[in-house]
């Protein structure tokens, strides 16, 4: 007398795979775990991020002294800033403050990268 197994149902899954669904392990991603809107959350990031940075620059080319009516292009006020001495040297150092936190910067890694390394 032989013993048969039991009938499954047509859309029950396999007994390995209900095991492993019951263990926590799945065989790919479910609808909750994709990032549904992450492409929408980096691009308002890096719109908010960014579009203030080029309506600065936009403006920093009108002709007209005011922020409420675009005048034209011009370099009138890179003129003027570039003329004061006062505003070129301010320039000039934070170029040399930039450039030597920098330096500073590739001189710890370089030491670090040289320390983990032997000579012999």
């Amino acid at each position: 007398m032989s013993v048969a197994a039991p009938a499954r149902a047509p859309d029950a899954p396999p007994p390995a795979a209900a095991s492993a669904r019951r263990r926590g392990r799945s065989r790919g991603p479910r609808d909750f775990d994709r990032p549904r809107f992450l492409l929408a959350f980096t691009a308002l990031f890096y719109a908010l991020l960014f579009v203030p940075i080029a309506v600065v620059v936009l403006f920093s080319f009108n002709a007209e002294r005011s922020l409420q009516e675009f005048g034209g292009v011009s370099l009138r006020w890179y003129d003027a800033f570039l003329s004061s001495e006062s505003y070129r040297s301010s320039l000039v150092a934070s170029i040399e403050i930039a450039l030597g936190t920098m330096l500073a910067f590739g001189l710890v890694r370089s030491r670090s990268r040289r320390a983990g390394r032997s000579t012999c």
